[in-house]
């Protein structure tokens, strides 16, 4: 039997749909929306009563924001837009919300971002490609004022590249999901270019969307087009569990914190909570 779930807040301000929310860890009372009003917006729990306010709107993408992820151990978020580029906000708060890094170069839409657990960027586009970025720095770039290098370019997918994840606890290792069917994992250790270390076809050759390692690094789902989530054991890549039910593609997935339960997001305009 289903668990009744009962709407505790509603978030209201974006001017058309979300693509993407997101809570940070590292200061759990901020949630994160991204819209195709083409801003990013800020909503806090102030009192712990789950009645969020917008505390921010943050602006500076030309075109639709598809993809968001704050930083583990850093007050940073980075957005991710149709308008080919990333940009990393400073969420501090103590002198607004402010962008402290722009990342150009991809040649096409940007649809996700990812970061590692030592605050290296991950950006994932239409053109295929993976790009990571060093944000750390104050310039160096083609532009000084970016404050983002990139330092390669990961390459090899056949189409679109829409989900991106680190591995929680090894910044080496990274997955990208792509609607060419497959998952690649990376380990940055290997040539300039990046080595990888697998791929996976886990949609029957369908198109891959989003991706999520569990908390603890043990797991990585993986939502697809075939309407199923897959579920892989990151120690032998090897698939696990099927999460099968919805009747359109599983475009989104996350973790609880126990990495006890899965989250999928469905084109079949519904959500589901799986015990895995």
């Amino acid at each position: 039997t289903g668990a009744t779930i009962r709407t505790a807040s509603t978030c209201r301000g974006h001017s058309t749909g979300l693509y993407a929310c997101e809570f940070s860890s590292l200061s759990p009372e901020l949630l994160g929306t991204v819209s195709g009003d083409g801003t990013c917006r800020l909503w806090t729990d102030r009192d712990g009563n789950l009645e969020y306010e917008c505390v921010g709107v943050l602006e500076g993408h030309r075109d639709e924001v598809n993809g968001l992820a704050f930083a583990p151990n850093a007050p940073l978020l980075a957005t991710a837009s149709d308008d080919g580029s990333a940009v990393v906000w400073d969420v501090s708060g103590g002198g607004g919300y402010v962008p402290v890094a722009h990342c150009s170069g991809h040649g096409a839409e940007v649809y996700g971002v990812g970061w590692s657990a030592d605050n290296a960027l991950a950006t994932v586009a239409f053109d295929r490609t993976c790009k990571l970025w060093d944000v750390r720095c104050d310039g160096g770039s083609a532009d000084p004022r970016s404050g983002a290098v990139c330092a390669r370019t990961l390459t090899g997918h056949g189409d679109d590249v829409v989900g991106v994840c680190f591995h929680p606890r090894d910044p080496r290792v990274l997955a990208t999901g792509s609607d060419d069917g497959t998952v690649r994992v990376w380990d940055l250790r290997g040539t300039s270019d990046g080595g990888v270390v697998t791929t996976l076809t886990l949609h029957g050759g369908r198109e891959t969307k989003r991706i999520a390692f569990s908390p603890n690094g043990a797991m990585l789902a993986a939502g697809g087009a075939d309407g199923t989530c897959a579920v892989v054991d990151a120690s032998t890549w090897e698939r696990i569990a099927t999460l099968a039910g919805h009747a359109d593609t599983v475009f989104d997935v996350a973790w609880s914190p126990d990495a006890k339960s899965v989250v999928t997001a469905s084109h079949d305009a519904s959500w589901r909570v799986w015990s895995v």
